[in-house]
């Protein structure tokens, strides 16, 4: 395996163009002309989670046998994909493109990283070739109602994080269930049916709306929770990547 994906990968600092705030990511970069992954983080974690997440970080072999260079952002932490994060990523993406010539991004991500896929697959399109998510929300106007009334300490923690990040009406220009005819690209959507942090309805409606449309696969874990999904994450890669041919 490529010792870009072995040794700790290069962390690229920059500000935003948007108020100037100081950020990260993490790069392996596999060559010009390579297709990306693209790995965005789940709540409570960073831009490195690819790296070092035991139960993650295990698909680095896979990653490197498919000669992917990868990027995974930090994009401010807990920030649900909000607006200014929407414009961070794209820049991060437009910018390594363009320096290094990447090809396609094809984005694998699970809880906050995949619904941080979808709505970014919904208000840059032309930025995301594939998506992989590995349990996900798909209207956060929706979740957010659903950890008001959770009993969890995780659900006040995403709840805060959410309503921190998000004006009222944001909620409207990020819902994926409402725009999911922009969600033309290949997608591979898992998750747990006992998930009891994203309930399994979120992803039940996106599929409902895409039902027997090319290159889209759902596929529901029978008493998964919600790490169940993580297992596919071989899978999910392959499928996208035989899409795109």
């Amino acid at each position: 395996m490529s010792a870009i994906y072995t040794e700790t990968p290069e962390k690229i600092a920059y500000k935003s163009r948007i108020d100037g705030a100081d950020d990260w990511y993490m790069l392996c970069n596999a060559g010009r002309g390579t297709d990306c992954l693209v790995y965005l983080h789940g709540h409570g974690s960073r831009g490195d989670q690819l790296f070092t997440r035991a139960d993650i970080k295990t698909r680095l072999p896979l990653i490197a046998g498919l000669n992917l260079s990868v990027i995974a952002p930090d994009l401010r932490g807990n920030s649900w994909m909000c607006p200014t994060v929407v414009s961070d990523l794209a820049d991060i993406l437009t910018f390594c493109r363009e320096k290094y010539g990447f090809g396609r991004f094809v984005f694998v991500s699970g809880s906050m990283g995949g619904t941080g896929a979808l709505i970014f697959a919904v208000r840059r399109p032309e930025l995301v070739d594939a998506i992989g998510v590995m349990g996900g929300a798909t209207k956060l106007r929706r979740y957010r109602e659903s950890l008001r009334r959770g009993r969890l300490s995780i659900h006040r923690e995403i709840l805060e994080a959410i309503e921190a990040h998000y004006r009222e009406e944001d909620y409207a220009l990020h819902d994926v269930s409402a725009q999911a005819e922009k969600l033309t690209m290949p997608l591979y959507f898992a998750h747990g049916t006992a998930d009891g942090i994203m309930p399994v309805a979120e992803m039940y409606d996106l599929r409902d709306k895409l039902d027997g449309r090319p290159g889209k696969f759902f596929r529901a874990i029978p008493r998964g929770g919600h790490d169940s999904p993580i297992p596919l994450f071989g899978e999910i890669l392959e499928y996208l990547l035989g899409q795109l041919g």
